[in-house]
């Protein structure tokens, strides 16, 4: 492998586990909402 694809591979790793969390703080976002309402 190149160290382009390694690049690549670690910001697409890096990229998931982002999207991961963000996709966590939305949940709770949304439960702390209901709790609002």
């Amino acid at each position: 492998m190149t160290t382009d694809q390694n690049v690549l591979k670690n910001q697409n790793k890096l990229l998931q586990e982002l999207e991961s969390k963000l996709n966590a703080i939305s949940k709770q976002l949304e439960n702390l909402q209901k709790k609002l309402t």
